[in-house]
């Protein structure tokens, strides 16, 4: 295989300058993992599919600033055995895919999360057409909650964030 796994979630290229990456992740490894879970089971967290798509971002445009658009989770990727983890990039397309297996197995992938990665809005980007300005949905009041308040929330809908 190509490349090292430097502790990323996104982990290592199977081949030089290729659109693949793969690692193996249970809730062992990386550690936090077994601090996320959903109506008691692990469960791979969403950040975590960011994270990896802005790694591979940076991997691939070499650039400070990435867009993630039309991120959609499929399918949880449950945690009760480890899996193999791969992240494709489809350049014809600048969308990417999410995929997991049992580790080990022959099982078909499954996937988890598919999006497209762009390049940042420049900073001379014109004001009233930045999405940062957008409304709440249907001209709904933002509201702000407190850490402990959302946490509490998420805990009554069966999310369980842990220590880490």
């Amino acid at each position: 295989l190509y490349g090292r796994d430097e502790g990323s979630l996104l982990g290592r290229r199977l081949e030089p300058k290729g659109t693949v990456w793969e690692r193996f992740v249970d809730v062992r490894s990386p550690a936090f993992l077994a601090d996320h879970g959903v109506a008691g089971a692990p469960v791979f967290p969403a950040a975590g599919f960011v994270e990896m798509a802005l790694e591979a971002s940076r991997q691939l445009f070499d650039a400070d600033r990435h867009d993630i658009e039309q991120l959609e989770i499929r399918r949880p990727m449950v945690l009760e055995a480890p899996r193999m983890v791969q992240f494709a990039w489809i350049p014809d397309l600048a969308t990417f895919r999410i995929l997991s297996r049992p580790y080990l197995g022959a099982e078909d992938w499954t996937v988890h999360a598919t999006g497209r990665l762009t390049k940042a809005l420049p900073d001379d980007f014109p004001e009233r057409v930045r999405p940062e300005r957008a409304q709440p949905a249907l001209g709904a009041p933002a509201r702000s909650i407190s850490g402990v308040d959302h946490y509490a929330l998420a805990a009554r809908l069966g999310l369980d964030y842990g220590q880490a």
